[in-house]
């Protein structure tokens, strides 16, 4: 793990090289639907960035950031696409790729990165919120539609999506990245929040259960699957009611001015904590 290296792509083998990764880490039939070498090229060139996990010459993770533009903002990024090599999963290089990336926007004068990710998947909600900082005040439905690409881990149903923005200098990045901020205790015998939903079951029976339809308060706790994935694989119709509840639930929170400020994994479950203090 300690000699796992993060770089900028050089050299046309190593963008060759993240094509067959991409195939790979969506579990693609073909090359399709994977973000083609003459691209990843053109993006250095027009303000863009690919980043490498390596492995001495073998790039096992990568990530790849697309520039834009808002009037609010100026010049951001888009991190499109991140993916890792299976075996090196849950060794903690998503978050160290997306440490090198803030480095180089900072460089750039990037102040915002941004990205989409499901919201039902716990590892993702735990790297994007609680370890780097980001906040949620957008839901997206069915952005990719139901059938994404062809892959086989997410595909057969809606592909909805949080839309995470990652302020890179404000001081609660700051202050995660440097390691002082402190995790909060969610404690559900207590009145300090509203809690929306839990759950019935365990594993890949957890079931979706509504306690409270409507926001109010303060503070807002959603619960989510303890592993949505392996609901997916083992029923599209469980993880569907996943999908749909949860998104009428997110969706009323974020037009009553709710914005998700963090999560928390409390033993085998999984909670936002939305609020509506200002974050950036």
């Amino acid at each position: 793990m300690s000699d796992i290296e993060i770089k900028k792509l050089s050299g046309l083998a190593e963008y060759a090289q993240l094509m067959e990764l991409q195939k790979s880490v969506w579990m693609l039939d073909d090359y399709g639907d994977c973000l083609p070498e003459h691209v990843m090229i053109a993006l250095k060139d027009i303000g863009g960035l690919t980043l490498g996990a390596f492995n001495g010459d073998r790039i096992i993770g990568f990530m790849i950031a697309i520039p834009g533009y808002d009037e609010e903002h100026g010049f951001y990024h888009r991190s499109h696409i991140l993916g890792i090599e299976q075996e090196y999963r849950s060794q903690n290089i998503a978050y160290k790729i997306k440490k090198v990336h803030r480095n180089h926007a900072v460089e750039m004068g990037v102040s915002k990165i941004d990205w989409t990710y499901d919201p039902l998947l716990g590892p993702n909600a735990s790297l994007n919120i609680a370890k780097l900082g980001g906040i949620v005040r957008t839901y997206k439905l069915n952005e990719y539609g139901e059938n994404m690409g062809g892959s086989k881990m997410v595909s057969g149903v809606p592909s909805d999506r949080f839309l995470c923005e990652w302020f890179i200098n404000s001081e609660r990045v700051k202050e995660r990245m440097s390691g002082r901020y402190k995790k909060p205790v969610v404690e559900l015998n207590t009145d300090n929040f509203l809690l929306m939903n839990d759950t019935e079951g365990v594993g890949r029976s957890q079931a979706f259960n509504l306690l409270n339809p409507d926001p109010s308060g303060d503070v807002i706790i959603i619960e989510i699957p303890g592993n949505y994935q392996d609901i997916f694989d083992n029923s599209k119709e469980n993880a569907f009611d996943w999908r749909t509840k949860t998104r009428e639930l997110f969706r009323k929170c974020f037009s009553a001015g709710f914005m998700v400020a963090d999560f928390v994994k409390k033993e085998d479950r999984n909670f936002y904590i939305l609020k509506k203090d200002h974050l950036i």
